[in-house]
C-alpha cells in the first residue's frame, strides 16, 4: 500500500520532474551538436562555417519521450556537395503543421533540426535529405529550415519566445476603446476545488511515470516572454490527470503557495515537499486563478 503522504500532488509533480529530466537531456544533446550555418553572411561554397556561426538549443523545450533521437539517414554524397546561397527572407513560410524547436551541427559537420509533427505530437531529429510529412528537408540554418514541398522551397522558422504575447498586444485604437469601455466588476475570489484520490489510483500512476508522459503534454508557459508556469494540454480520455480534475489548457503555477514558474521550480518544490494534510495546487484556468486541494481517502 502506498503511504498516505504520497498524494495526487506528488503524482503531478513527479510527472513534471520527469519532464524536466527529459528536457535537460534534450538541451544538453542539442548543445553538443555545436554550431549551425547562418543565412547571412553566407560562407563560400565548400568553406566551413566561421566560429561566429554558432547556434544554441531552443530556449523553451517541450517534453519529448518517443523517437526524439530517431535521426533519419541522408546520403553521404549530399553532405559533400557545395550548397548554393539561399535568401531565406524571400521564401514563403511553410503552411505544413510543423514546429521547429532547435538546430545544430553534429561532429560529422552535418546540420540537424529538431522538428515537431503537430499531427502526431512527436519530435525527431532531421537532417538534409530527410522527409517530414510531404516535404523534404533541403537546408538547415540557425533557427530556420528550408523545406522542399512539391518542388517548391519553403521556410520553417523557429518561434521566438514572447512572439505570441507581442502579437496579442492591443494596438492604439484598441487601447482607446478599452479606456472608454465600462468598468468591469471585480473578479470573483479564487475558488478551491477539493479532490479525493484513492491510494490505488496514486499507486498505479506512480508505478509507471513514463506512461504518465504519454497521457498529456507538459510545456513551459510564457507570459510577456517570461516563464509563468507549466501548461498541460492533450490530456487523453482515461488519463490520471482527468481524475485529478485538470483540463486542457490549465497552467500549473504553484504548490502549497510556492510559485512554480519553471521546471526548476517544480524540481525544488518536489524535493522539499512536506505533506502534513491536504496539498493545494494553484492553477490558472481561462485566465482565472483556481486551487485544487488534494487528499487521499
Amino acid at each position: 500500500m502506498i503511504p498516505r503522504i504520497f498524494t495526487a500532488a506528488q503524482v503531478l509533480l513527479a510527472t513534471v520532474v520527469v519532464y524536466a529530466a527529459v528536457s535537460l537531456f534534450y538541451t544538453l544533446a542539442l548543445s553538443r551538436l555545436g554550431p549551425v550555418e547562418t543565412a547571412s553572411p553566407a560562407p563560400a561554397p565548400g568553406e566551413p562555417a566561421g566560429e561566429d556561426a554558432r547556434g544554441r538549443p531552443a530556449d523553451y523545450q517541450r517534453i519529448v519521450e518517443r523517437n526524439l533521437f530517431h535521426s533519419r539517414r541522408g546520403g553521404a554524397e549530399e553532405a559533400a556537395r557545395p550548397a548554393p546561397e539561399v535568401d531565406l527572407d524571400k521564401l514563403k513560410p511553410t503552411e505544413l503543421k510543423l514546429r521547429l524547436w532547435g538546430t545544430g551541427v553534429g561532429g560529422d559537420g552535418r546540420a540537424y533540426a529538431v522538428i515537431e509533427d503537430a499531427k502526431t505530437r512527436e519530435q525527431a531529429l532531421y537532417r538534409p535529405g530527410d522527409t517530414v510529412q510531404n516535404a523534404s528537408v533541403k537546408r538547415i540554418f540557425r533557427g530556420r529550415v528550408v523545406l522542399n514541398v512539391a518542388g517548391r522551397d519553403e521556410v520553417l522558422a523557429q518561434e521566438e519566445p514572447g512572439a505570441t504575447a507581442r502579437a496579442a498586444a492591443p494596438g492604439p485604437a484598441a487601447a482607446r476603446a478599452e479606456a472608454t469601455a465600462p468598468v468591469r466588476p471585480p473578479e470573483p475570489a479564487e475558488t478551491v476545488e477539493r479532490v479525493s484520490v484513492s491510494p490505488a489510483q496514486a499507486e498505479e500512476a506512480l508505478a509507471n511515470l513514463g506512461d504518465l508522459l504519454n497521457q498529456a503534454t507538459f510545456r513551459p508557459h510564457l507570459e510577456d516572454g517570461k516563464p509563468a508556469g507549466i501548461s498541460i494540454t492533450g490530456i487523453k480520455p482515461n488519463a490520471i490527470f482527468r481524475k485529478l480534475r485538470l483540463r486542457n489548457g490549465d497552467i500549473i503555477t504553484g504548490v502549497n503557495g510556492r510559485s512554480i514558474a519553471t521546471v526548476d521550480d517544480a524540481l525544488n518544490v518536489f524535493n522539499s515537499l512536506s505533506l502534513d494534510g491536504p496539498v493545494q495546487v494553484q492553477i490558472k484556468r481561462r485566465g482565472q486563478e483556481q486551487t485544487l486541494e488534494y487528499r487521499i481517502d
